[in-house]
């Protein structure tokens, strides 16, 4: 069956807004991830929450197409939260590129917000891999935080 035609089956009895969610990769082909550098030798780290730190860097730009296609619709393309979803949704989604607001984010909590969902956002921990999450984690904390040009000597 094709990806069209899951998505049409997929669709009697659900909404929208959740089959939409649920085909938005269909079809596509994923490419293959190349070895990135290792954080440490030691391997992961067990936490008392079992939240599992990364162990590779992340690479926001891996993250941007899954960001344009999952993210932007209520975030917006920037990170601004004025996606064609934004309206109908409450509380807002939040703007990603306020560094007041992302300076007092701590990355894990953000990771944590994506994975397991918060206020009106859906949790996308089972449509992601670990490594993926982390990358959209720093993709979506750099948006305000990343250096610009010019501040080298900052």
């Amino acid at each position: 069956m094709s990806a069209a035609g899951r998505c049409a089956r997929l669709g009697l009895g659900l909404g929208l807004p959740l089959v939409l969610g649920a085909c938005h990769g269909l079809g596509r082909a994923t490419p293959t991830p190349e070895p990135r550098p290792q954080l440490s030798a030691a391997g992961p780290v067990d936490l008392p929450s079992g939240l599992e730190l990364p162990v590779e860097q992340a690479d926001p730009a891996a993250a941007r197409f899954d960001f344009e296609g999952d993210c932007a619709p209520c975030h917006g393309l920037d990170g601004r939260g004025d996606g064609p979803r934004a309206v109908a949704l409450r509380p807002p989604p939040a703007d990603l590129t306020d560094p007041n607001r992302m300076r007092g984010i701590a990355p894990t909590w953000l990771h944590r917000s994506i994975v397991e969902g918060k206020g009106g956002m859906p949790s996308w921990g089972f449509q992601y891999e670990p490594r993926k999450l982390w990358d959209l984690t720093f993709l979506a904390w750099s948006l305000a935080l990343a250096p610009q040009e010019g501040d080298q000597g900052q």
